[in-house]
């Protein structure tokens, strides 16, 4: 429900979810808010664009996991690679300055099986993650301040 009006709330009485229209000061249905000439939308701020030093970053991508940038790491297909990070979120770019990033085909990143909807896929890259990073840069104490947390 992305289109809604800025005025239509949702309220509980004894249990029963009910809509609440702020501006008519009263339960309405969905056709009533539908059909009311006072409607107002909410003003969305446009997504803020890539700077220039960031965009540099995600070019220069490398990878202390699997050197080869150029197939999947899972299937070894060379077409359609995506470059996933394997610890992403509020810490992707953190992935990338360290070079905890893997090439996959897009059926390995997203299809069904892939890491983004496998659990147990994405928690191994985690814990691969975790460990090569500890063999290249420093010790896991090290590592939870950087990331935050440890997968080990």
């Amino acid at each position: 429900m992305n289109n809604k009006c800025i005025h239509l709330k949702y309220r509980t009485k004894k249990g029963q979810r009910y809509l609440y229209c702020s501006l008519k000061k009263s339960a309405v249905t969905y056709d009533f808010c539908r059909e009311c000439t006072d409607k107002e939308y909410k003003q969305y701020k446009p997504i803020r664009k890539r700077t220039y030093k960031q965009a540099k970053r995600e070019k220069r991508r490398f990878s202390i996991i699997y050197p080869y940038l150029d197939k999947c790491c899972v299937c070894g297909a060379k077409t359609g690679i995506i470059l996933h990070e394997c610890i992403y979120g509020r810490n992707r770019q953190n992935s990338i300055k360290y070079g905890l990033v893997i090439p996959l085909c897009v059926n390995c990143h997203t299809g069904t099986n892939g890491v983004h909807n496998n659990y147990e896929l994405d928690s191994y890259y985690h814990k691969l993650a975790q460990c090569k990073w500890e063999q290249v840069y420093g010790d896991r104490y090290e590592f939870i301040k950087v990331f935050g947390k440890s997968w080990l």
